[in-house]
């Protein structure tokens, strides 16, 4: 069982609205990682976490004057998007599922796509974060050194 996990601390928003305005582009990443285990707390955490960031950047690109508003939102959501099978292949065109984590990245991408139509929105559908020092590969290096891993999937290019 989880029994802490990192708070999440928005910067003052003043601080916020100077790294905004006036930038070209801005990058959302935020997001609490997903790789523990998900107690009703983590995952309320989880989805509120991303959609309240998202919301704020929003509104700090909103409320900009014209000539101070950033151009274009690069923001990250998740292959969760699609949901899971072990047949289906997914690509763009493909619906959002209905587990847990498509429905956080639904209301996610709302959020995001909400902002000033003058803003040009790209989103980024990320995968597995396979990091030695964190993420799920460090999760999955112990398993594998049992000779307990087993491939993650098959990787199909068009």
């Amino acid at each position: 069982m989880v029994k802490d996990y990192p708070r999440f601390v928005i910067a003052e928003e003043a601080e916020w609205r100077n790294c905004i305005q006036g930038s070209l582009t801005v990058v959302n990443l935020a997001g609490l990682p997903i790789s523990t285990r998900w107690s009703p707390e983590i995952k309320k955490e989880i989805k509120n976490i991303r959609i309240r960031v998202t919301s704020k950047v929003v509104d700090l690109i909103d409320g900009s004057q014209d000539k101070l508003r950033p151009k274009v939102l690069i923001s990250a959501t998740a292959v969760g998007y699609y949901g899971t099978s072990e047949t289906r292949v997914f690509n763009e065109q493909s619906p959002s599922g209905n587990d847990y984590l498509a429905e956080v990245c639904r209301e996610w991408e709302a959020a995001e796509l909400r902002v000033n139509k003058d803003v040009r929105v790209a989103l980024i559908h990320i995968g597995v974060v396979l990091g030695k020092e964190g993420g799920a590969l460090a999760k999955m290096i112990p398993l594998f050194m049992m000779f307990a891993g087993v491939p993650l999937g098959q990787a199909i290019v068009n």
